[in-house]
């Protein structure tokens, strides 16, 4: 396992934040995140054996109009 912190940039409200944490925790080999509104960032447990840590750091994630994008802070 391996903790990665991300900066997130497009999150504006709660629903932003709880939309970002709902589709990080369907990607396969996230195992856990946990996501501030009030730093735009976040931090994220992923299981490498599933998931190529590299990804993490080009993530877009789109929910309905609002797009998201991430960047690796700290691993």
């Amino acid at each position: 396992m391996e903790k990665v912190k991300l900066k997130i940039y497009g999150m504006t409200c709660e629903n932003c934040k709880l939309n970002i944490e709902k589709n990080l925790k369907h990607i396969d080999g996230i195992i856990s995140v946990n996501i501030s509104l009030q730093n735009n960032s976040g931090e994220v447990i992923l299981d490498e054996s599933k998931i190529n840590k590299y990804i993490i750091p080009n993530l877009e994630i789109f929910s309905g109009k609002s797009k998201y994008r991430t960047r690796v802070i700290e691993k």
